[in-house]
């Protein structure tokens, strides 16, 4: 099981995680509202140990912005365990190395900048 959050104070609770070489995806074991994002949408994910961050290790996931010019999102993916911490870490690491971020087409032509 992992552990889902977007704010580490009020996680969604444990459910089953799935990384494609597209999706991210998560059910919670009851069958209620689960979480699915495209893998382009995460920018930047790390493993976390600070208890600070999160009570138990984890990963902080960086989200895209949010399309109304706010901030961008926080989201904490917490396994059961060191070795499935590395796992999900791994499979998010090869995940986003299938989906890199579209190039700008102004850098192609030295417009971007």
């Amino acid at each position: 099981d992992v552990t889902l959050a977007f704010p580490p104070d009020a996680p969604e609770g444990d459910g089953a995680l799935f990384v494609t070489n597209r999706r991210v995806v998560w059910c919670p074991p009851d069958g209620g509202r689960g979480f699915d994002m495209d893998v382009p949408y995460i920018t930047m994910h790390a493993i976390s140990t600070d208890g600070a961050v999160f009570p138990r290790p984890c990963i902080c996931c960086s989200l895209d912005e949010d399309p109304d010019g706010g901030s961008a999102a926080e989201l904490f993916l917490a396994p059961a365990g060191e070795e499935a911490l590395r796992g999900v870490f791994d499979a998010l690491s090869h995940a986003s190395m299938l989906n890199p971020e579209p190039e700008d087409p102004m850098d192609a032509v030295g417009g971007g900048g």
